[in-house]
This record gives structure tokens, C-alpha cells and sequence, in this order.
């Protein structure tokens, strides 16, 4: 019956009724409750299609939405769906873990981590970016994201200094919502 589900809307479908009563369906009366509540609210009363936006949904609150078929001899009982959280399906990667530090030189250091879970949504980029430890600005070691690999040599740096280093998963909803999970590593440079 849900064909999406998403924080705010949901988007219902349902088969026809085998039985029309002897007159063609010419409405479907959809209404939703948010299970918390009693009442139920309209969503439209005014549709001949077998699909619905369900809009204006709490996220987080679960709902049950009923569907009645009209014709002109009334109204049929409803087709009650089951209870469905109001919640996006997606979310963001979760943070790689601490990068790991290996084969250190004088001018560079090469950077491993393993690949986190991708929040249902394929991870498509890395973003690793570098500090010296008393430093404020973090930059990016690279003007491209890194993937597939989950390594990256970082290049360009100075002997003697302490670097912090941190690697961020990107996925879709990272993307929409500007959303980075970071987690950061810190070597000396010798």
C-alpha cells in the first residue's frame, strides 16, 4: 500500500475493489490518523486514480490511512493500511573510522580508513582534509573527492610539522542537506 515514505508525505496506492457494487467506482475518499489521535483528517474526497499524496505529515508520528470507494449507491467500508512512521528512508553515511597513518615521509603521509555504512544511499565521494595541529582551517588535500579507494597519499607537507587529518562520507542526502560526519587522526611529520 506505501510506495514511499518520507519525512513529511507518503505516497499510497491500492487495487480497485473486486466487487463495484453494480455501478462504476466515480470517487475514493482517502483520510489519514496520526495513531496518537482519534480524529481522522481528509486528505481528498475527490479522486478517481488508484494513488495518493498523503501531505503534511509530523516526522516521527506514525499514521494509518483508510480509503472508501463511492459509487452512486453510497460509500463501501474502508481499507484500513497499516501504521507507518512519518520518516525519511535514507540518512546520512555514518562517520568513517579514525583514518589510519601510515608510511610516513618527509613530505607525506598515506591515509586508510575503512568504508562506513552508507546510510542506504551508495557512498559516492570522500572528502579528506588536513591541518597543522595549532592551526585553525582545515583544507582539502585534494580539489576532487576520493572514491572508491578509502586511501589517499597526502602530499605537500612539511618536515617537522604535526598534522590533524580528517575524512568525511558523502551519499545523496549528504548532498541535499549539507551534513558532514567527521572523524580526525593527527601524526608528526619527521
Amino acid at each position: 500500500m506505501f510506495d514511499e515514505v518520507h519525512k513529511d508525505h507518503m505516497v499510497v496506492s491500492w487495487k480497485p475493489p473486486l466487487d463495484d457494487g453494480g455501478s462504476s467506482i466515480t470517487n475514493y475518499v482517502i483520510e489519514k490518523r496520526d495513531t496518537n489521535r482519534d480524529l481522522w483528517m481528509p486528505v481528498t474526497s475527490a479522486t478517481t486514480k488508484t494513488t495518493c499524496k498523503v501531505p503534511k505529515l509530523i516526522e516521527g508520528r506514525e499514521y494509518i490511512i483508510r480509503i472508501c470507494a463511492e459509487n452512486t449507491y453510497g460509500i463501501s467500508d474502508p481499507l484500513l493500511s497499516d501504521e507507518m512512521k512519518a520518516k525519511d528512508r535514507f540518512r546520512v553515511p555514518e562517520a568513517p573510522e579514525q583514518p589510519l597513518v601510515k608510511e610516513v615521509t618527509k613530505e607525506s603521509v598515506l591515509l586508510l580508513w575503512n568504508r562506513p555504512r552508507d546510510g542506504g544511499k551508495p557512498i559516492f565521494a570522500y572528502i579528506v582534509e588536513k591541518k597543522e595541529t595549532m592551526a585553525n582551517r582545515w583544507t582539502k588535500v585534494s580539489r576532487e573527492p576520493i572514491y572508491p579507494d578509502t586511501q589517499v597519499r597526502v602530499t605537500d607537507l612539511l618536515e617537522g610539522c604535526e598534522y590533524e587529518f580528517r575524512v568525511s562520507a558523502e551519499n545523496e542526502v549528504v548532498s541535499v542537506i549539507q551534513v558532514h560526519h567527521l572523524n580526525q587522526c593527527s601524526s608528526m611529520i619527521q
